[in-house]
């Protein structure tokens, strides 16, 4: 154990002569000249550590701690009361409790107001009255020190640790912080939910700390398994512990047992307190009853299911415990609702009569996205201009895989930036790729997860509640998993944190995937393997297109699954690619017919609903809001995935074999000009801004321009222009052959962003928008001008 010598006041100077002098009093023999007294030390039991100022708590509580050593030996904890105040049994036995736990121990403790006094043994309590007072009597005592019993750690634990608020304070957050460090890893360690020193704020957890400072005792903060709870309680502990009004104790309770079992363990493996599940209740309830700040008890990953963690929940949040225990849980919605009701369904659960408020974690807002995108630029990431308008990028998931693949490649020279490009890549499955090549154990049964999930996609009973849910997340159905996996097998799976069960709001049973970039890769492989059966290729386009409308990151995997088959046969199936080419975007402004709903996600991520009414009037509900709007223009761009498949594909380097000459011919370009020419934003619905707006040029031109790059079909160009500006001008001349407005457009957006950066390749870009691409906007938009005003 170390000791740390406080800086001495004259304050402090005053005090140790007060106690040097009582000290002498009681052991007149000692040499004063080797006698050292340190009034600041520190105590370390477990993972904890607990800092004694006997300065500061004499202030306090008239009492001073003192550790002294003689000859450099710990020999004696002194406790110093004010003269006048005697002495008595609590005196005594706060020494007691400091003396067992240091290390090495000092067998003596004596309490003393300078006048009475009481010398006692460490190990039994009990005065200290050798036969004889003097250097051989305390010498036979620090010889017997190596004898003591545990009983004696424990019981002087369990006093501090139930008696004095600094204490107990310090080593439950100890226990919160080795909670974390466990589960702390880096950027490429998908399988640990935190990133060391990557921690932003989320408005669920700020509305939480404001609940539980207001004095709710029991909280919510609700999410799909990969929405960020772990890391909201993370950021919840933090908060909390950061200042003296709150003490949070976080543990997990995906451990199989109850929550004083859990509590127990923790506290003996973490803070070497041997104690029982049932002394581990009384230490809380005894806490619950007692001055100091609430402790926060913040459960991880509870899946609501009835049994004695959930009875010990509801003892903790009742009469049976006070009102300085709060607790938070972090819970998918299922789990919530199962919480929430009784075991006959009907009637109120305990929990529920709580009254709980209950927090969302919902995709990341503008707020939070620029706070996340902030907090990458510290770390020494950027994202490019156009990336808040990814939806993916709203998934805190999308956002860490996307990191952690850039920084899987070449190591960063000292002082450079990393760059995320605006929207998840192709590049992220490569990275997963390499990443999982040699993956071993129940993780090599992903690949029936996978295939169960496609299953559902595809099956006429999978609920429209779990097709939306599927659009943020993967999850799969029981019942589906059933068919391809052995229930041992799907027991491995779930006991190694690799799925986590959860429950529809209609109560069937699901999984969540932990590793959904794994889980991604398995379904590009998947439909690689039907595009490699020859199967008709129809139906293969009419597969991928509903495969990118279904799930996160839908195009990506499609634009995968096509590489995956054109490495394993050597080459493109064209006709593949035709089959996709000719199913063009259209725009549908059809009335929405009487009757008929429409379900789906904004934006922000909240559910609505539309239903069409007489009149061409639309009744539309966002939760327990409802308006009526008119119908009139509300119209939807459809099939837009087959061209947003291919649009990803172009971020590739793509030759096909020319018939008409003797050379290769790029297909990717081919796919940037024709799909570069359409007229209406391609990007995946429900991102967070469909809108395009209107953008000052030089020499006062207004132009339909894009802030920063967000289709996949404009950063294909991008990359173009970035990897080969020798074809650049090349590319521009065979673009504005075809005479299109929206295409110059998208050109001059990857050009603008390209020459923001640096070397040949920006250069090139500054000298084509400044001389062709600019002017051939200009005349586009008068070209325009003139055939509206004819």
């Amino acid at each position: 154990m170390k000791v740390t010598n406080a800086t001495k006041s004259e304050t402090e100077a005053q005090l140790e002569t007060r106690a040097r002098d009582a000290l002498l009093k009681a052991l007149p023999w000692l040499d004063g000249k080797e006698i050292e007294q340190q009034t600041s030390f520190t105590i370390r039991f477990g993972h904890a550590v607990l800092h004694v100022d006997g300065k500061e708590r004499q202030l306090v509580t008239g009492r001073a701690d003192i550790l002294v050593t003689v000859r450099g030996v710990h020999t004696l904890v002194l406790e110093l009361k004010r003269p006048g105040l005697g002495i008595n049994d609590d005196d005594v036995e706060q020494g007691l409790s400091y003396a067992r736990i240091l290390h090495p121990r000092p067998p003596l403790v004596l309490a003393t107001d300078g006048t009475e006094r009481r010398l006692v043994e460490t190990q039994t309590g009990m005065d200290w009255r050798p036969a004889s007072q003097g250097e051989e009597a305390l010498k036979a005592l620090l010889d017997n020190v190596a004898l003591v019993a545990a009983d004696d750690m424990k019981r002087a634990t369990s006093r501090l640790l139930g008696t004095d608020p600094k204490a107990w304070i310090e080593a439950v957050r100890a226990v919160s912080d080795y909670f974390i460090e466990e589960r702390t890893g880096g950027w490429t360690t998908p399988e640990l939910p935190f990133v060391n020193g990557f921690l932003f704020s989320r408005k669920a957890v700020a509305e939480a700390v404001k609940a539980l400072k207001d004095g709710k005792r029991l909280v919510f903060v609700e999410g799909d398994p990969v929405s960020g709870k772990s890391s909201a309680l993370r950021a919840l502990a933090e908060q909390l512990n950061a200042g003296d009004n709150f003490a949070v104790l976080t543990l997990d309770a995906d451990s199989g047992i109850d929550l004083f079992s859990a509590l127990s363990d923790i506290l003996s493996s973490q803070l070497f307190w041997p104690i029982t599940p049932h002394e581990a209740r009384h230490w809380v309830q005894q806490l619950s009853r007692t001055e100091g700040p609430p402790l926060v008890v913040a459960v991880d990953d509870f899946g609501g299911a009835r049994g004695r963690f959930r009875q010990d929940l509801e003892a903790l949040t009742s009469p049976l415990f006070g009102d300085r225990i709060r607790v938070v849980l972090a819970l998918d919605t299922g789990a919530a609702h199962r919480l929430l009701t009784s075991s006959n369904g009907r009637t109120p659960s305990a929990l529920k009569r709580r009254d709980p408020e209950r927090f969302f974690l919902e995709p990341l807002d503008d707020d939070e996205y620029a706070t996340a995108r902030d907090h990458l630029k510290e770390h020494g990431i950027s994202i490019m201009a156009g990336g808040e308008r990814s939806r993916e990028y709203r998934l805190p998931w999308v956002l860490r895989s996307m990191v952690g693949s850039i920084l899987a490649g070449p190591t960063l020279e000292p002082g450079t930036v990393a760059i995320l490009p605006p929207i998840p890549t192709l590049q992220l499955l490569s990275q997963v790729e390499q990443r999982y090549r040699d993956m071993l154990g129940a993780a090599t049964n992903y690949r029936e997860v996978a295939q169960a999930l496609v299953e559902d996609l595809t099956s006429d009973d999978f609920t429209y509640e779990l097709r939306l849910l599927s659009l943020d997340t993967y999850i799969v159905r029981k019942s589906a998993l059933r068919e391809l996996l052995s229930d041992a097998d799907i027991r491995e799976l779930l006991d190694a944190g690799l799925l986590h069960e959860g429950r529809s709001e209609e109560g069937e049973a699901i999984l969540y995937p932990k590793l959904q970039d794994l889980l991604a890769l398995h379904l590009a492989q998947i439909f690689a393997n039907r595009i490699t059966e020859n199967g008709d290729l129809d139906d293969v386009a009419n597969d991928l297109a509903g495969l990118a409308s279904s799930v996160p990151l839908g195009p990506v995997i499609a634009a995968y699954s096509i590489f995956l088959a054109a490495k394993t046969r050597g080459t493109l199936d064209y006709k593949l690619i035709e089959a996709l080419r000719s199913r063009e975007p259209r725009r549908e402004n059809e009335a929405l017919p009487p009757g008929r709903t429409v379900t789906g996600l904004a934006p922000d991520g909240h559910m609505f609903e539309m239903t069409g009414l007489p009149d061409g009037q639309i009744e539309l509900r966002v939760g327990d809001v409802t308006d009526i709007v008119d119908g009139e223009g509300i119209g939807s761009i459809v099939d837009i995935d087959p061209w947003m498949i291919l649009s990803y594909l172009a971020t590739w380097r793509i030759a096909v074999d020319s018939k008409d000459e003797d050379r290769s011919a790029r297909l990717d370009a081919v796919l940037m000009l024709q799909i570069g020419s359409y007229p209406e934003p391609l990007i995946k619905p429900g991102n967070v801004s469909d809108m395009v707006e209107t953008h000052s040029l030089p020499g006062g031109v207004e132009a339909l321009h894009f802030n920063g790059i967000f289709e996949p079909v404009t950063y294909a160009m991008l990359l173009f222009f970035t990897r080969e500006p020798e074809h650049a001008a090349t590319f521009v001349a065979a673009a504005r052959e075809k005479e299109s407005l929206p295409l110059m457009l998208r050109i001059d957006a990857a050009l603008t962003q390209l020459a923001h950066f640096s070397g040949d390749a920006s250069e090139v870009a500054a000298e084509l928008l400044r001389e062709v691409v600019r002017p051939a906007v200009e005349a586009l938009l008068k070209f325009g001008d003139e055939a509206d005003a004819g």
